[in-house]
């Protein structure tokens, strides 16, 4: 009896196993089937493909905005330099909006797929949109904004130099920054004139932003700017300079090292140490001056470089 009833336990389990087993198998089928079913609407594999040459083109893309679906939006734009120049047209005009709209989405996932989206077709006619949603940061974040606009380049420094004339100044400072990033040098011109700026973060994001783009024709406006009274300023246009480099650069950067504030005097410090042997020369030549402000760092900072048995040796005039 004890065996029989074991017999039974057994072959009971072994039929729930299998049950299991099947209705897992179905699950998964119907997953399996679902998804390539998303794969063939999104003009992938299957016959229904949006980017086909028909009317429901514009239709079903609106359709994959709507409904979130950025998996299928992130294929098409990655593919879509690959299709003729019309369908192209198509899908910039069809997503071009709406994924701008989206960058305000509640969830940031949702952001975050858009903006990809957005670089990767490259597309500069929202550019004054982009530029102008800059003032909801409650609505579109500013850093979300400047990655796509950073990314599209050149092609929108025209709408962010116009920014240049608005009167919000956290506005303008977050302009000031995206022209930094993006590098070009036919920013420099409006970025000297904010130098002059009332405001000082202006001041000082455009003295940041001038180093990134590292153009002689901003020495002028930078050396000027080595006499703001507040400090902060002082210290990034030394940077700016250091970036820049050259021989016009070491004289100015050599009269920064008798600056009252410490913190200029060592950040120019850095700054010559960064500019390779040119920068090295005044650095020592300030080491061999008794009794000057930055002496001391100067020695340190040649000791550093090649250690304790330097071949110029440091001696006090």
């Amino acid at each position: 009896m004890r065996v029989k009833g074991l017999m039974d336990s057994l072959y009971g389990i072994t039929l729930l196993i299998l049950g299991t087993i099947l209705i897992a198998g179905l699950f998964f089928r119907k997953v399996a089937n679902k998804s390539s079913n998303t794969v063939d609407s999104a003009g992938g594999k299957g016959s229904g493909s949006p980017l086909s040459y028909n009317s429901d083109d514009i239709g079903e893309l609106e359709r994959h905005v709507r409904e979130k679906n950025f998996a299928v939006i992130e294929q098409i734009t990655r593919e879509i330099t690959s299709y003729p120049a019309e369908k192209q047209k198509i899908i910039r005009c069809t997503l071009t909006e709406p994924l701008f709209m989206a960058m305000a989405d509640k969830s940031e996932e949702v952001r975050l797929a858009a903006a990809e989206a957005l670089k990767i077709m490259g597309d500069a006619s929202i550019a004054e949109s982009l530029v102008q949603s800059l003032k909801e940061p409650n609505r579109w974040l500013p850093a979300r904004t400047a990655e796509v606009l950073v990314a599209l380049g050149q092609k929108v420094v025209p709408a962010l130099q116009t920014a240049l004339e608005d009167d919000d100044t956290v506005f303008r400072g977050y302009i000031i920054e995206i022209l930094g990033e993006i590098g070009d040098p036919s920013s420099v011109s409006a970025l000297n004139r904010a130098l002059g700026d009332k405001a000082v973060n202006i001041r000082l994001e455009a003295a940041r932003a001038l180093g990134k783009i590292g153009n002689k024709d901003s020495i002028p406006s930078l050396v000027e700017a080595l006499g703001e009274p507040e400090v902060k300023v002082v210290v990034q246009a030394v940077r700016s300079l250091g970036k820049i480099g050259g021989s016009e650069v070491t004289g100015y950067l050599g009269g920064m090292l008798n600056h009252h504030d410490g913190v200029v005097r060592y950040t120019t410090l850095d700054a010559l140490r960064c500019m390779g042997s040119e920068g090295l020369k005044v650095i020592r030549e300030t080491a061999l001056i008794k009794g000057h402000p930055s002496a001391e760092k100067a020695k340190e900072i040649i000791k550093e470089i090649e250690g304790a048995g330097a071949s110029i040796k440091i001696r006090y005039k």
